[in-house]
Order: structure tokens, then sequence, then C-alpha cells
């Protein structure tokens, strides 16, 4: 027996749900070791200490940019 179009739309809901939020997870995550990172940056900068700045600075850039396109992927989708 074929589901029927109300389960149908009830499943594609909930895969769009759990996307949503395995997406939404991806940019805390992000976000957080961004914040870290940025931090870790400041205080080397203002400390005098020049080891390991630059490398925190990018890795927080590269942070940046994946929340970014984790963030892109949840706009408008077309519909089939």
């Amino acid at each position: 027996m074929k589901p029927g179009p109300v389960r149908q739309r009830s499943a594609r809901r909930s895969r769009a749900g759990s996307s949503v939020q395995a997406i939404l997870t991806g940019v805390l995550t992000l976000v957080v070791a961004q914040l870290l990172l940025l931090t870790m940056a400041v205080e080397g900068f203002l400390g005098g200490r020049q080891r390991g700045l630059l490398a925190a600075a990018m890795v927080s850039a590269w942070c940046c940019v994946g929340a970014c396109g984790l963030v892109r992927r949840l706009g408008p989708r077309r519909r089939d």
C-alpha cells in the first residue's frame, strides 16, 4: 500500500526540519569556535605575543566563511 499525500508531505517536512536543525547546529559550532579563536588572537595581540596570531585570525575567518555558507543553504528552495 502506498502512503497517501498527507503522509508524504509530513515526511518531507520532518526531513526538512532535521536538515535545518543540523545546519543551525553547525553554524552554532562554527560561531563559538570563531569567537574563541578571535578572542585568542586579540589577547595575543594585546599581550605582545606574535606567535600563532595570524593562524588564529585566519582560522577564525574561515569559520566565518563556513558559517555564512551554511546559512546560505537555509535560503528559499525550489519546490518540485
